[in-house]
Protein backbone atom coordinates (compact mmCIF):
# COMPACT_ATOMS: atom_id res chain seq x y z
CA UNK A 1 0.00 0.00 0.00
CA UNK A 2 1.12 3.23 -0.91
CA UNK A 3 0.57 6.86 0.97
CA UNK A 4 0.60 10.34 0.02
CA UNK A 5 1.58 13.03 2.02
CA UNK A 6 -1.40 14.14 3.92
CA UNK A 7 -3.79 10.82 4.07
CA UNK A 8 -5.76 10.25 6.96
CA UNK A 9 -5.54 6.65 7.26
CA UNK A 10 -7.23 4.19 9.62
CA UNK A 11 -5.96 0.92 9.70
CA UNK A 12 -5.64 -1.99 12.15
CA UNK A 13 -2.72 -2.62 14.60
CA UNK A 14 -1.46 -5.41 12.22
CA UNK A 15 -1.44 -3.51 9.25
CA UNK A 16 0.10 -0.42 10.80
CA UNK A 17 3.30 -2.87 12.18
CA UNK A 18 3.73 -4.27 8.55
CA UNK A 19 3.57 -0.55 7.59
CA UNK A 20 6.39 0.21 10.16
CA UNK A 21 8.46 -2.64 8.67
CA UNK A 22 7.85 -2.02 4.91
CA UNK A 23 9.21 1.74 6.12
CA UNK A 24 12.45 0.15 8.13
CA UNK A 25 13.41 -1.28 4.86
CA UNK A 26 12.87 1.89 3.01
CA UNK A 27 15.01 4.09 5.68
CA UNK A 28 12.26 6.12 6.66
CA UNK A 29 12.20 6.46 10.24
CA UNK A 30 8.81 5.38 11.82
CA UNK A 31 7.52 7.03 15.58
CA UNK A 32 4.80 5.97 17.58
CA UNK A 33 3.17 7.75 20.14
CA UNK A 34 2.21 6.15 23.40
CA UNK A 35 1.27 6.89 27.15
CA UNK A 36 0.30 3.43 28.59
CA UNK A 37 2.36 0.33 28.74
CA UNK A 38 1.15 -1.47 25.73
CA UNK A 39 2.00 1.09 23.54
CA UNK A 40 5.12 1.60 24.90
CA UNK A 41 5.66 -2.05 24.29
CA UNK A 42 4.67 -1.81 20.83
CA UNK A 43 7.15 1.27 20.39
CA UNK A 44 9.96 -0.41 21.11
CA UNK A 45 8.98 -3.74 19.25
CA UNK A 46 8.87 -2.19 15.81
CA UNK A 47 9.32 1.88 16.03
CA UNK A 48 12.44 4.01 15.81
CA UNK A 49 10.97 6.07 18.31
CA UNK A 50 8.41 7.21 20.56
CA UNK A 51 6.98 9.88 21.44
CA UNK A 52 5.94 10.51 25.15
CA UNK A 53 3.08 12.61 25.91
CA UNK A 54 3.75 16.42 27.20
CA UNK A 55 1.82 15.53 30.36
CA UNK A 56 4.39 13.12 32.29
CA UNK A 57 6.85 12.93 35.14
CA UNK A 58 10.25 12.27 35.50
CA UNK A 59 9.40 9.44 37.74
CA UNK A 60 6.69 7.72 34.30
CA UNK A 61 9.79 7.84 32.46
CA UNK A 62 11.79 6.49 34.58
CA UNK A 63 9.70 3.33 35.88
CA UNK A 64 7.59 2.95 32.70
CA UNK A 65 8.65 4.60 29.71
CA UNK A 66 12.40 3.59 29.71
CA UNK A 67 12.35 -0.06 31.22
CA UNK A 68 9.39 -0.96 29.03
CA UNK A 69 11.17 0.04 26.39
CA UNK A 70 14.59 -1.50 26.85
CA UNK A 71 12.40 -5.01 28.13
CA UNK A 72 10.30 -5.20 24.56
CA UNK A 73 13.02 -4.27 22.06
CA UNK A 74 15.17 -6.94 23.86
CA UNK A 75 12.56 -9.24 23.07
CA UNK A 76 12.29 -8.21 19.98
CA UNK A 77 15.82 -8.59 19.34
CA UNK A 78 16.72 -4.65 18.72
CA UNK A 79 18.67 -2.31 20.40
CA UNK A 80 16.97 -0.31 22.82
CA UNK A 81 19.42 2.55 22.70
CA UNK A 82 18.69 2.89 18.55
CA UNK A 83 15.12 3.92 19.84
CA UNK A 84 14.82 8.05 19.85
CA UNK A 85 12.72 8.62 22.90
CA UNK A 86 10.88 12.18 22.10
CA UNK A 87 9.20 14.02 24.89
CA UNK A 88 8.32 17.74 25.20
CA UNK A 89 7.24 19.79 28.21
CA UNK A 90 4.58 22.20 28.50
CA UNK A 91 5.55 25.34 30.16
CA UNK A 92 3.86 28.88 31.25
CA UNK A 93 5.35 31.55 32.74
CA UNK A 94 4.13 34.62 34.89
CA UNK A 95 5.52 36.82 37.20
CA UNK A 96 2.18 36.57 39.34
CA UNK A 97 2.73 33.00 41.52
CA UNK A 98 -0.01 33.71 43.95
CA UNK A 99 -2.73 31.47 42.04
CA UNK A 100 -0.82 28.59 41.68
CA UNK A 101 0.17 25.97 44.06
CA UNK A 102 2.80 24.43 44.05
CA UNK A 103 4.21 21.94 42.35
CA UNK A 104 3.46 18.64 43.73
CA UNK A 105 0.04 19.64 45.53
CA UNK A 106 -3.42 20.56 44.27
CA UNK A 107 -3.74 19.66 40.80
CA UNK A 108 -0.10 19.40 40.09
CA UNK A 109 0.29 16.17 42.43
CA UNK A 110 -0.14 13.67 40.09
CA UNK A 111 2.68 15.10 38.02
CA UNK A 112 5.09 15.61 40.96
CA UNK A 113 8.12 12.80 40.98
Amino acid sequence: MELDAGLDVDLPLADMAAIARRAETQGIAGYLAAVGPGMVRLAGEVADGLVVHPLHSRAYLEDVILPTIAASATDAGRDASAITISASAIVATTDDVAPYPPFGTGPWKALAP
